[in-house]
């Protein structure tokens, strides 16, 4: 079966965490979303914005999405191209580790399939009338996988390692909190240096992880063993190649306890052997290649879903580097990619061609610009360079090594650049690694990989393009950058916010701070008889997956 799930990449976070007061409402009530359900394309503008202290959708599904009942006694097994960079959540490198690392811990705040912010650990939460202090109303009966329970201290323990750890990743994500007060066994108080509404956004990624306090203050090795209050419990872990879990009976959610008795994800890089992994009953899902979807079109037994998301590849550049930091060299790098024929030689033309870090159809994308500013002019790039004095460009390229379609996507680009006489050393590394050796060591000129994307958008802007950005080596920014970020994560108004985003999202293009390659449609694919459903932050989470009996 095939199925074109395009999510609708609408004003989600307008408002999400703008307004004053945030009535966190109850989970236990929450709606179910059956995985048939057929959203709004892409380009459509979809629903209202979603006050984040409302419980909202929770996206997944108590129930079977066909007849007949789960089987609460399986396994479901899910296949993923990349292995966890590291386990200790405040030190993981990588946007895709969530994907390992979400299953057994929870959030301060947790996000829904379609991106929608919702209450997790945090039940309600509330700024200050002036912005400059967010509340934190901490879930009572929240119990670890190590038996201790979670309160204000636990909370401002973990935020106070994520922010203050040496080589803590996300200590950017949590820069806006000055200091964390416990107010109460059940209250805690984040007094911010400025107002920041994308804290919120924050608090549903990495950096709102909850570790256990007796595991903290045991001094537990967190890169050998998870220890959160998640749906799933770790029970093995081997690097580079799976991590299994069991479900978590005492989970604090008891309206949604895992459907299935256990999780593994299975590490396999390549997509043939994953699609072969699947056909022959071996894992319940995986992503797939997009040159793998017609091969699979008419295959009773595998459903097919391409997802429209957050994640683009895109050539990350130290612009303190390389002649990088002049405008005309990036505006003729790009104008030297041919990215609608690299979209249709390796992605068979699923894939969104954008200047812009953000998708068409998304509220942070700037529509009032071409979604391509620099198309393929070799001609155009040579003047630039000449307009520069560049007539001899030399640059490192790291790249995910053994991972498919990036040596092909690089061995493309090193072809297009060198007509230019631009010469690329294509450097491939663990892609586990990429992450320290690019944004931490900054030991290659440039780097092509993925983005995940981020709960906020002025996720994305500040972790990339602000001058102390921890995934923008070199530290080069622009002032209209500067200003769009300052104006997104303070202003309150819905409709101002949309427009600093889209100001930020519009400056990314113009000023090429990111070499966006394209986006591509992810292609899903899902044995008979599975129910699982995709995030629009191209990190699934599994919490109401299930396998029908029989």
């Amino acid at each position: 079966m095939f199925k074109t799930v395009n999510r609708s990449l609408t004003a989600t976070l307008v408002a999400a965490a703008l307004v004053v007061t945030a009535c966190g409402g109850s989970d236990d009530d929450a709606d179910t979303d059956d995985d048939t359900e057929e959203p709004a394309d892409a380009g459509e503008g979809g629903d209202e914005p979603t006050d984040p202290g409302d419980s909202g959708d929770e996206g997944g599904t108590d129930e079977p999405a066909a007849d007949g009942e789960f089987d609460t006694d399986a396994t479901f097994i899910y296949a993923y191209p990349i292995g966890v960079s590291r386990l200790d959540p405040h030190q993981a490198s990588i946007s895709q580790d969530g994907t390992t690392l979400f299953p057994a811990y929870d959030r301060i705040v947790h996000l829904s399939p379609q991106g929608d912010l919702i209450p997790g650990l945090a039940e309600s939460w509330e700024f200050s009338e002036d912005g400059l202090t967010l509340t934190l109303n901490i879930r009572e009966g929240v119990t670890f996988h190590d038996g201790a329970t979670l309160d204000a201290e636990g909370v401002k323990t973990n935020l106070d390692r994520a922010r203050n750890l040496e080589g803590s990743s996300v200590a950017t994500d949590l820069g806006a909190i000055s200091e964390v007060t416990v107010i109460d066994p059940q209250t805690v108080e984040l007094t911010l240096s400025a107002p920041n509404v994308s804290i919120i956004g924050s608090l549903a990624d990495r950096a709102g992880i909850m570790v256990s306090p007796q595991a903290l203050a045991d001094e537990v090795n967190l890169d050998e063993e998870m220890v959160g209050a998640g749906p799933y419990r770790m029970t093995d872990h081997t690097p580079g190649a799976s991590t299994t879990y069991e479900r978590f009976d005492d989970y604090w959610d008891t309206e949604n306890v895992p459907n299935v008795a256990g999780l593994e994800i299975r590490v396999i890089a390549d997509q043939v052997a994953r699609l072969n992994a699947l056909r022959t009953g071996q894992i319940n899902a995986t992503q797939i290649g997009q040159n793998q979807v017609q091969e699979v079109e008419g295959d009773d037994s595998i459903e097919v879903q391409l997802n429209t998301e957050l994640q683009y590849f895109y050539v990350v550049q130290n612009r303190a580097r390389a002649g990088q930091d002049d405008l005309r060299v990036r505006q003729a790098m790009m104008h030297g990619l041919d990215r609608e024929a690299i979209c249709d030689a390796l992605l068979f033309g699923l894939c969104q061609l954008t200047d812009q870090p953000f998708p068409p159809g998304y509220f942070a994308y700037d529509d009032s610009i071409d979604d391509v500013l620099y198309p393929y002019d070799p001609e155009l790039a040579r003047t630039l360079l000449d307009e520069a004095s560049v007539s001899d460009l030399s640059v490192s390229m790291l790249i995910p090594a053994g991972l498919p379609t990036y040596p092909e996507m690089a061995e493309i680009i090193q072809a297009q650049w060198g007509e230019l006489g631009i010469d690329v050393s294509i450097e491939p590394a663990e892609p586990t690694q990429l992450g320290e050796l690019m944004f931490a060591q900054e030991s290659a000129d440039d780097m092509l990989a993925s983005w995940g994307g981020r709960p906020d958008p002025a996720m994305t802007l500040n972790q990339r393009m602000s001058a102390d950005g921890f995934a923008n080596p070199g530290g080069h920014t622009t002032d209209a950058m500067t200003e769009a970020i300052e104006q997104s994560t303070s202003i309150g108004d819905p409709d101002e916010r949309q427009a600093a985003l889209q100001a930020g999202s519009r400056e990314v293009a113009e000023s090429v701070l990111e070499m966006v390659v394209l986006f591509p449609q992810i292609p899903y694919g899902m044995a008979e008889g599975v129910v699982f459903e995709p995030y629009l932050t191209a990190k699934p989470e599994f919490r109401n997956v299930g396998i029908l009996a029989g």
